[in-house]
């Protein structure tokens, strides 16, 4: 799967409202991956930025599984808080809501374990899929205007990527 250059692309200039020095760095980058120039980038050419999206979405999940979990124990101390301030009325209903927080956390953290598994386990070809679903326009096709939408908040990654085609 590729992206096809149509004379419908707007022509590569920086939006006036992004950064020169992004626009630059997105676009060197798309041109790249089209290595030889026909603007369509190949499943080959996609590897590795796509090893980096998978990467970076499992870095992404494990923080949200840390968020999950801080937030869990900042709950329970608020709990115990109260508790400890009105604790004749209180017991039971602490209680039950401590229970309903932990069954809900290990929900949650099973759920993201599962989405870092899926990532984890994720074949070449998956991995490529998963990419092109964030930049593919209506026809399927990478656009540089697509990719510079994705890309455009991410170009501190773009160093990060380890091209395993380079020479």
């Amino acid at each position: 799967m590729g992206s096809g250059y149509s004379r419908q692309e707007k022509k590569r200039i920086c939006p006036e409202n992004y950064q020169e020095d992004k626009f630059k760095m997105i676009l060197e980058l798309y041109d790249k991956l089209d290595e030889n120039g026909d603007n369509i980038i190949d499943a080959l050419e996609l590897q590795d930025i796509a090893d980096l999206h998978v990467k970076n979405r499992i870095v992404n999940l494990k923080r949200l599984k840390e968020k999950e979990n801080v937030d869990f124990s900042k709950e329970l101390r608020m709990i115990s808080i109260e508790y400890d301030k009105k604790r004749a009325i209180l017991e039971k209903e602490a209680m039950s809501l401590k229970k309903e927080k932990l069954e809900r956390n290990m929900e949650k953290t099973a759920d993201i374990n599962e989405k870092i598994n899926m990532l984890n386990t994720m074949n070449c070809s998956t991995r490529n899929d998963l990419f092109l679903e964030r930049v593919t326009g209506d026809n399927n096709h990478i656009n540089f205007w697509n990719f510079f939408d994705f890309m455009k908040q991410r170009t501190e990654d773009i160093k990060n990527i380890e091209f395993s085609a380079e020479e």
